[in-house]
């Protein structure tokens, strides 16, 4: 009966071993299809991506040529440029009437 203890534990473990290296195979090969699926998924995702951006920027840079092309909106833009330039100009004279006159608060 020894003896047969003796083959059976080799045979047992030889059979582990075997089966261990077998799984092993298998889920290396398996990890490298997921992987190569990602990679591929991923590049695609990429594609997509891009093609979506470049399309909002056409559309946008449409849209912002048919805004501008709207008689509305370059005379706002006129007119708010003329604000804006009337707006400077009246700090650059506050600024000029302040340094002319320095003492201008404590006369009061």
């Amino acid at each position: 009966m020894n003896k047969e203890k003796q083959g059976f534990v080799p045979v047992v473990h030889s059979t582990m071993q075997d089966m261990v290296s077998r799984s092993m195979e298998m889920f290396n090969k398996t990890t490298d299809e997921l992987e190569q699926n990602c990679k591929k998924a991923t590049s695609v995702l990429i594609h997509q991506t891009r093609l979506a951006i470049c399309a909002a920027e056409k559309r946008a840079a449409q849209l912002g040529t048919v805004i501008m092309n709207k008689e509305h909106v370059s005379n706002g833009t006129t007119w708010l440029s003329g604000v804006v330039d009337r707006a400077s100009n009246y700090a650059i004279e506050m600024g000029t009437n302040k340094r002319d006159k320095p003492n201008s608060r404590k006369q009061k």
